[in-house]
């Protein structure tokens, strides 16, 4: 019950707890990664699919940088990743049951990672807090991607890239060095790769 809880439901204790700037930065641009599922999405005629990965694209970025815990824009950001959750759910109950075990394990590892983040943002320990949230959107994405795509030499560029961007990310900002002008130009930076990728 406390799970389901969790998932579905703001909490209320967070209302005024704060984020540091490094990580707001770095879960703020690392939202922009999601890009690279839009053009499979669309390809493979899932619509409502590609909407929301877009409004998610959008709107997570803006999340982070006016980060509000409990604000419309934190409220928007987590329903439309429920929402992912189900739909995906409901596509792979129809169309891929084959990979009953692999996709109930990826599951029970993106739900951990979640509860993890949410965890140490409660604790304010927010360096494990930064690891596990990054983890946690990874293998949702792997949720998403091995429905979408079977390509698995985008993903390998995918997964390089998404390390890589988020490691040089955690080496090299830190909270003084927090403005909007930054914030863009890794987002933009993201984005061109993203966009790169896609080409491929």
């Amino acid at each position: 019950m406390k799970l389901i809880k969790l998932l579905l439901l703001i909490d209320g204790n967070n209302a005024n707890k704060e984020m540091i700037n490094k990580n707001k930065l770095i879960l703020g641009v690392s939202s922009i990664w999601i890009s690279t599922l839009l053009l499979d999405c669309y390809k493979k005629e899932l619509y409502l699919l590609t909407l929301n990965l877009g409004l998610l694209t959008i709107i997570s970025p803006m999340f982070w940088y006016k980060y509000k815990f409990n604000g419309i824009l934190h409220k928007l950001d987590k329903n439309l990743a429920i929402l992912c959750f189900l739909y995906i759910n409901y596509y792979w109950y129809f169309y891929v049951y084959s990979y009953f075990y692999y996709y109930i394990f990826n599951k029970i590892i993106v739900l951990v990672f979640f509860i993890l983040s949410y965890k140490y943002h409660n604790n304010k320990n927010y360096n494990y807090q930064l690891y596990f949230h990054l983890l946690f959107r990874y293998f949702f994405y792997l949720l998403i991607y091995n429905i979408i795509n079977e390509n698995k030499n985008k993903l390998i560029l995918v997964s390089f890239n998404y390390f890589l961007s988020n490691i040089y990310m955690i080496i090299t900002i830190n909270n003084n060095n927090y403005n909007l002008k930054k914030y863009l130009l890794y987002c933009f930076h993201v984005l061109f790769s993203c966009i790169i990728i896609n080409k491929k």
